[in-house]
């Protein structure tokens, strides 16, 4: 899939996360058409754009923060 990532797949990606943590392949399974490299890097990116470091040690808690704040 090479369509911009909307709002509501990241959101889904970054939820899925705080159950799956890095298992990126069962991430993408609920997200349809995007493949693992491709939800790693999203996440990754959304860390950055954040301005959270991949190896912060509140990293759970600061996916949360996002969540409560910027998908309502």
């Amino acid at each position: 899939n090479r369509t911009l990532w909307d709002t509501h797949e990241d959101y889904i990606l970054l939820s899925e996360y705080l159950t799956y943590y890095s298992s990126w392949s069962k991430i993408s399974e609920k997200l349809p058409g995007r493949n693992v490299y491709s939800v790693k890097n999203r996440f990754y990116s959304l860390l950055l754009k954040h301005g959270i470091e991949k190896d912060s040690l509140n990293l759970l808690d600061d996916i949360k923060q996002i969540l409560e704040n910027f998908y309502p």
